[in-house]
């Protein structure tokens, strides 16, 4: 007997608010580096100079972009995977479909964007495809559930 890894249909709309949301601000905080007054203290475990450099143990960082990250992969995880009002064997097809599209679409990104994008452009595309996997999935699943409902 296969046990239910979804979670409640209650989830759904407030973490898919949250995650789009979040995504939007998050891109915005990223692409406009609008983070002066938000550095605080944290430890330095893996400093680009090693464990103990003159800095010291701590120091200052934008932490935002760390908590926005966690967020949006939190409530993106449990917008996608969170139960439908009607949960039947065909909504669980539909689902597996979007996840192996969205999973071949992202890694086809991720190759086009190998050759095409070098340095500091690879490195922004590779921090917005962090998130690509649970968009695309989102986005699929959510378009196949309509074409579903309409017909």
């Amino acid at each position: 007997m296969q046990k239910n890894l979804l979670f409640p249909n209650r989830f759904k709309k407030l973490s898919g608010w949250c995650f789009y949301l979040l995504f939007l601000i998050g891109g915005y905080l990223y692409f406009t580096d609008n983070m002066e007054h938000l550095r605080i203290q944290v430890p330095n475990f893996f400093g680009m100079e090693g464990l103990f450099i003159e800095q010291g143990f701590w120091i200052k960082n934008y932490i935002i972009d760390e908590l926005f990250t966690l967020l949006i992969i939190l409530f993106g995880i449990i917008h996608c995977f969170s139960k439908e009002k009607v949960e039947d064997e065909l909504i669980n097809t539909l689902r597996i479909g979007a996840l192996t599209w969205s999973f071949y679409v992202n890694y086809l990104l991720v190759g086009i964007a190998t050759l095409i994008f070098y340095d500091e452009y690879y490195f922004t595309f590779m921090v917005a495809n962090i998130f690509t996997l649970l968009i695309l999935f989102n986005l699929r699943f959510h378009y196949q559930l309509g074409k579903h409902y309409r017909s």
